[in-house]
């Protein structure tokens, strides 16, 4: 009798090619005000990426912010419009729980969505140029 041998699923993302495998090693000794400066230069980035960036292309590329700031003309349109969402989620749960739920109502929450969207104004050019595309 043999046993089968559960095998674990692996995580994370796959091992990289062995071309692409990075196996050499480089030690550096720095000053503390040498490596305070390293570190101000790198940002968010990790100090071994910034450093091999550095080395190899001359450059480093700024990281772009995660998080911009939504403009205001923005915020407001997606207030307006998480009320007539949830107005519609509300129907939506009624008629999921089989409860009765007039047509006017539905249609009243309906004509709002369409206002809503209609009245919005695009916020940039970006904006523009998806439309009508």
């Amino acid at each position: 009798m043999t046993e089968k041998k559960a095998s674990k699923k692996r995580r994370g993302p796959a091992p990289r090619p062995a071309e692409q495998q990075r196996n050499h090693r480089i030690s550096i000794f720095l000053t503390p005000a040498e490596y305070q400066l390293v570190v101000d230069k790198a940002g968010d980035y990790p100090l071994p990426d910034f450093v091999r960036n550095c080395a190899i292309d001359g450059k480093y590329a700024p990281k772009i912010p995660v998080s911009p700031v939504i403009p205001k003309l923005n915020f407001e349109a997606w207030k307006k419009l998480s009320r007539v969402a949830n107005n519609i989620n509300q129907i939506a749960r009624r008629l999921n729980a089989e409860q009765n739920v007039g047509l006017r109502e539905v249609v009243e929450c309906l004509a709002a969505l369409r206002l809503t969207l209609v009245d919005m104004k695009p916020h940039s050019k970006a904006f523009d140029s998806r439309a009508h595309s």
